[in-house]
């Protein structure tokens, strides 16, 4: 027959790899994955000095590259911790030592008898700090545990983990918000300048034919100053636009991460048009799909439940025993002056202890007090969640009647434009010919420089409406790429 230290070595190893593979369940596997980060995409190339970046770029830059994106990330990571932490409450610890232990002088006994002894013992196995017939100080299995928070405690961490993965999700959605409407901010800026280099070669001939009148006679001096007035405006607006830009270009760049410097210009020179939701669907339609696949309010609802986790824990507390259990095996001998003989007797040791008790905490009022606590966590969490509620529901509706607004005012402009184009130019024609004033020129330049640059403007807004409201529903920025 073995040694009862081997029999233990091989129960113990048994023991470990039955709760490993515990550990590592598929149910576990199933559930970290379904809440990690779900970028699988390759990360795009960082952008060189003058080059384009396509706001698909931006936002996958910024789903991989921003800060507080990666922050909320590393927060799941720390909770998917603490979760596998609380899997293993029940998994013992093991120690393995030795304790070698030699007294000279005077001991007393327990019948109060004062001896001189010079005595030795060796210890080595599963275990430590063994002396003479006491029990080991420290087991070679060890574990100490609350059973109700072996229970309760891996239902609390996985909440937390759901809660917190939720979480970053819509972190995750805000952030790619936030860069998809600087991007689209920085193409409507270079869109306006875009359009008043237009407005300028078309002044450039006013202030030609302005100046050609006046020197052949044929027309006022003042009307050419107005027109070189007009140019030097023009100048100034360009100048404020393109000032604009340059801010919508840095704060793309701080979204994603990039250097400031390198002047980052966007895909296109014109707005880009975004259709993703048909505004003609009833926004109650709408409501209910954001009420349920708004992470923000799944999040919410996480976080009740992680309450209400908490609270069946601390009312299991007093009723659930702590549970201590120490196993030692291992060979152990020594001797002494008044037996004889030094380090001998050699032989196998076992000891076995389980222990359970039960607390009331401060007499079972600091139970009570914790179980408040935890209710009022659990109302804070919920009036949480009504707030959040509320506030999706305003947000669609805002967001789906600017988008109405919008299309309307972006028609409008669409027509005023065409309009604007045609009148200036019928405008120019007759001038040339000497039909009309100069002034009436001027004019109609300034109706269709004002047309064009509320038509820019229009579908800039109108595109970051449809995309807010695109992602106030449930939908990730990333999402809109492929429509």
């Amino acid at each position: 027959m073995g040694k009862p230290g081997g029999n233990l070595f091989c129960a113990m190893a048994a023991l470990l790899a039955l709760c490993c593979a515990g550990c590592a369940s598929p149910d576990l596997i199933q559930f970290l994955q379904t809440y990690s980060p779900d970028n699988n995409e390759s990360l795009p190339l960082l952008p060189t000095p003058g080059s384009t970046l396509p706001l698909s770029a931006a936002l996958r830059l910024a789903d991989s590259a921003n800060p507080t994106i990666g922050l909320a990330e590393e927060f799941v990571r720390r909770d998917e911790a603490e979760f596998t932490i609380a899997r293993a409450l029940l998994l013992p610890s093991v120690n393995v030592g030795a304790t070698l232990a030699l007294h000279q002088g005077a001991l007393l006994s327990a019948q109060g008898i004062v001896r001189n002894v010079e005595r030795e013992s060796l210890y080595f196995g599963a275990g430590a700090d063994v002396r003479g017939a006491g029990p080991v100080a420290i087991p070679g299995v060890i574990l100490t545990s609350h059973l109700g928070d072996a229970v309760f405690a891996p239902q609390v961490a996985r909440q937390k983990v759901l809660a917190r993965s939720l979480g970053a999700v819509a972190t995750r959605h805000q952030v790619l918000l936030q860069t998809a409407l600087a991007y689209l901010s920085l193409v409507g800026a270079r869109a306006q300048v875009a359009a008043l280099r237009q407005s300028e070669s078309d002044l450039a001939e006013v202030v030609k034919l302005t100046e050609t009148f006046a020197a052949k006679g044929q027309g006022r001096e003042g009307d050419a100053d107005r027109a070189r007035g007009e140019n030097l405006l023009l100048r100034s607006t360009i100048l404020a636009a393109e000032e604009d830009a340059a801010f919508w270009a840095t704060e793309v760049a701080r979204l994603t991460s990039s250097d400031p410097s390198m002047q980052i210009s966007p895909e296109p020179d014109r707005p880009l048009l975004l259709e993703l939701v048909d505004a003609r669907i009833p926004i109650e339609a709408l409501i209910d799909e954001a009420l349920a696949r708004r992470p923000e309010l799944a999040a919410r609802g996480a976080a009740v439940a992680l309450g209400e986790a908490r609270l069946r824990q601390e009312r299991w507390r007093p009723l659930a025993p702590t549970l201590a259990v120490g196993v030692s095996a291992g060979d152990f001998g020594g001797g002494s002056d008044q037996v004889g003989y030094r380090f001998s007797h050699f032989g196998s040791r076992l000891d076995v202890d389980v222990l359970a008790y039960w607390s009331l905490h401060n007499l079972g009022f600091g139970n009570r007090a914790a179980q408040n606590k935890v209710r009022a966590e659990i109302a804070l969490a919920d009036a949480q969640r009504a707030r959040a509620l509320d506030a999706v529901r305003r947000e669609v509706a805002e967001t789906l009647s600017q988008v109405t607004a919008q299309r309307r005012l972006l028609e409008s402009a669409e027509k005023r434009t065409a309009t604007a184009q045609q009148a200036f130019r019928e405008d120019l024609t007759r001038a040339r010919n000497i039909e009309g004033r100069l002034v009436e020129v001027l004019d109609s330049f300034n109706l269709l420089t004002a047309a064009r640059q509320d038509h820019v403007k229009a579908a800039s807004v109108y595109s970051q409406a449809q995309l807010s409201l695109f992602v106030a529903i449930g939908n990730s920025p990333l999402a809109a790429l492929g429509q």
